[in-house]
């Protein structure tokens, strides 16, 4: 039996099931950031459309969302159904937590084999070129040009993972004259000093005299956010995301018990009996799965819309 399978028991197997895939993506997304943020390797094959386009995808996360699914769906089509409903108990909704935890059994009562075949044989990242045809390759660059891709990895990830809040958010705070989320929006998107509500505010602070203000602001430009992309940085971020989904869901769960998983995880792919990726403290681990959980708790609010 793998580390993981004994950790699994005696917890909802839907909820087991989606920790799992939380936690494994951790090293997809820091490998995404590494290659495709700012000056990587294959950034400069990124595109952007027009202004206002770009401007949109900022309150349009769930789009996003759904072209990454659409992706992962595309390239293991047997697994469609099981991304899409994956996809949709991660998203904000009215569904109480007793309708979604029964949606997510029914779901892996039905997947139950894929997914976990999935979880551990069927992971993008453990791909190279070479397990691909030359149309799947070809198809996988034209992903990398769609500019929601680019948005994800530059907008998305940093908003979720550093500033612990939404793009749409922040373009509200800055729209509304924060003179914080005018610092990190233009340090993240130098694109949006364009932004006609963004342009307004720093002309404000120049026309009623805010000079450094003004000045902090614009000294942001051809600046890029202070990030370390770091396993545990991201793995930290993975375990607010999964505490927050078992509050979801109604379940609750310990800081020490999502170590185990990541200690269960390293040990199953052969690497050693614990992550050491994780902080070695379990203090300091309690606190960063506390602090990463509060912007996860506000994401999967229920939809009042």
């Amino acid at each position: 039996m793998l580390a993981v399978e004994k950790w699994a028991k005696n917890k909802p197997k839907e909820f087991a099931l989606l920790a799992q895939k939380l936690a494994l993506s951790a090293e997809s997304m820091c490998q995404m950031a590494e290659y495709f943020y700012d000056t990587g390797p294959y950034a400069k094959i990124l595109t952007f459309p027009s202004l206002p386009e770009w401007y949109g995808y900022y309150k349009k996360h769930r789009e996003i969302s759904t072209f990454l699914t659409d992706v992962l769906s595309d390239f293991f089509p047997s697994k469609a159904s099981v991304f899409s409903q994956m996809a949709k108990n991660l998203q904000p909704s009215s569904t109480s937590k007793d309708e979604k935890s029964e949606e997510l059994t029914k779901l892996v009562d039905e997947h139950a084999q894929d997914i976990y075949r999935l979880l551990f044989s069927e992971s993008i990242a453990e791909y190279s070129a070479e397990d691909f045809t030359v149309e799947e390759q070809g198809k996988m660059v034209m992903i990398f040009k769609n500019p929601r891709f680019n948005f994800f990895v530059n907008v998305c990830l940093i908003c979720n993972g550093f500033y612990g809040q939404e793009p749409g958010l922040l373009l509200r705070k800055a729209r509304l004259g924060d003179v914080d989320a005018l610092e990190k929006i233009l340090r993240l998107d130098a694109r949006m000093i364009s932004e006609p509500r963004i342009a307004q505010q720093v002309f404000n602070l120049h026309s009623k005299g805010k000079r450094t203000k003004y000045l902090r602001v614009l000294g942001c430009l051809g600046k890029k956010p202070k990030l370390k992309f770091t396993l545990q940085k991201i793995k930290c971020v993975k375990s607010g995301q999964i505490s927050a989904f078992a509050e979801q869901i109604g379940f609750k769960i310990t800081a020490p018990d999502i170590r185990a998983l990541f200690d269960a995880l390293s040990k199953d792919s052969g690497r050693g009996m614990v992550d050491n990726d994780l902080p070695l403290c379990d203090e300091a681990f309690s606190k960063a799965v506390q602090r990463e959980r509060a912007f996860w708790i506000g994401k999967y609010a229920p939809d009042k819309s």
